[in-house]
């Protein structure tokens, strides 16, 4: 059997079988046939385990609104803006702040400044696309920034699994 490893990893996952994968997937990934598997592994432990960029940004959203967005990603501000995923609705005008953090972090930080931040929320009732409950009414920059400032030292070592996005 060629891919006797494939067929043993899709039988451990229908079975369930997950205190024996984690010792499977190394076999498999030190096969040479399949450590092609590791840069694709390695890009799911980035989103899990990895840094993140924490940013403040000013955004054009697709009604030509103006505002600050805050978010997280495992890539470059740029590089998220760039992914055209959801055919993004955010145009990225500049970059106010943006910092690296462990993924968990990253994620909590951004949830507690997002909480934190909610009075100063815009409603944009045109985008109908994930993120723009991240979106802010730029006059409250200083605000922001403020409030960024106080928080972040709290998130700077907080490392664990986050779920992957």
């Amino acid at each position: 059997m060629k891919h006797q490893l494939i067929e043993e990893y899709e039988n451990i996952r229908k079975k369930g079988l997950d205190h024996v994968l984690g010792e499977h997937i190394i076999k498999m990934i030190k096969t040479p046939e399949y450590t092609g598997a590791i840069k694709y592994i390695a890009t799911k432990l980035d989103s899990v385990f990895g840094l993140h960029t924490v940013y403040v940004a000013y955004v054009k959203t697709e009604s030509g609104e103006k505002a600050i967005k805050i978010g997280y990603s495992k890539n470059t501000v740029g590089a998220r803006f760039s992914e055209e995923r959801w055919q993004d609705p955010f145009e990225l005008v500049g970059i106010i702040h943006a910092e690296l953090f462990p993924s968990l972090g990253a994620k909590r930080f951004e949830n507690k400044l997002k909480n934190r931040l909610k009075e100063y929320k815009l409603i944009d009732k045109k985008t109908k696309a994930p993120g723009k409950g991240e979106l802010f009414q730029p006059k409250y920059k200083e605000k922001i920034l403020e409030e960024y400032e106080s928080l972040k030292n709290q998130y700077t070592d907080v490392r664990g699994v986050k779920p992957p996005n």
